[in-house]
Order: C-alpha cells, then sequence, then structure tokens
C-alpha cells in the first residue's frame, strides 16, 4: 500500500492531510479493539485493512513532501525536509522502542498496559503462540 500511495504523488496531490490523519486514527482505533475483542472473522479482512492504512500513510508521506517542496520558501525548504525527515524516524523509533519495551516485560510503559497485555499474552499462549508464551513469562516475572 505505501509503495502505490508514495508513487501516486505525480498523478494527484492531497491538500487535506487532517482528514488522512484522522483516518489513520480510526484504523489504529479499529484495529486495536480487533486485538482485544477479535471480532474479525477472516485474516484476510485485516490484511485488506492493513494495506487499506498503507495507502494512507504513505499518501500522507508523499503529499507532505511534495507540499514542502512546493509551497515552501526556497530558503527553508532544505530545512522543512530534514525537520520532516526528522519526525517521521522520530514516530518510527519510537513505535519500535515502545514494542521492544513491550516484549521485553513491559516496564517502560507502566503498569497499566501490563494488565491488558497479560490478557492477551494468556490468549496467545493458550493458543499455543511462542510470543505469547514469551511475552506471558515476561509479564508475570
Amino acid at each position: 500500500g505505501v509503495l502505490i500511495s508514495r508513487s501516486s504523488v505525480s498523478f494527484f496531490h492531497i491538500k487535506f492531510f487532517h482528514v488522512m490523519s484522522l483516518l489513520q486514527i480510526i484504523n489504529f482505533v479499529f484495529l486495536f479493539l480487533e486485538v482485544i475483542y477479535q471480532f474479525i472473522p477472516l485474516f484476510w479482512i485485516t490484511i485488506i485493512i492493513v494495506l487499506y492504512e498503507g495507502l494512507l500513510g504513505g499518501a500522507v508521506y508523499a503529499n507532505a513532501f511534495y507540499a514542502i517542496s512546493k509551497k515552501i520558501d526556497p530558503t527553508h525548504r532544505e530545512f522543512s525536509m530534514g525537520l520532516a525527515s526528522a519526525a517521521d524516524s522520530t514516530g518510527i523509533t519510537l513505535a519500535g522502542v515502545l514494542d521492544g519495551a513491550r516484549f521485553l516485560g513491559r516496564e517502560w510503559i507502566g503498569a497499566e498496559i501490563t494488565g491488558l497485555g497479560l490478557e492477551v499474552d494468556q490468549f496467545m499462549a493458550e493458543r499455543g503462540d511462542e510470543r505469547g508464551m514469551i511475552f506471558l513469562s515476561a509479564s508475570v516475572q
């Protein structure tokens, strides 16, 4: 999805990034609830939703850089591109750190998330999922 939408900037331009961001937040909440309640009957439906998320994310990314290249004064353009790149990389890094904290026992995130994660981990352990077993043992210690 990301590849397709990042390549589409030469065909059409999106000017209202806030709408795309709102759609991404809706996807996040929907998929977060799916993790907890598991109401989507088929795995392929989740794949389609994730593809849609990739389309949204890639479109915002490509169109943001396009807008910077066209609308920002040339004297500030390089700084703006660098700042946007740094913000993107920081978001990716934070996501990795938070996932790593969850994997390593959740000490970095706090006790509130540990309780929720323990329920998910117990479900995974009951299914025989090795990752679930690792998370369960890390949560209990």
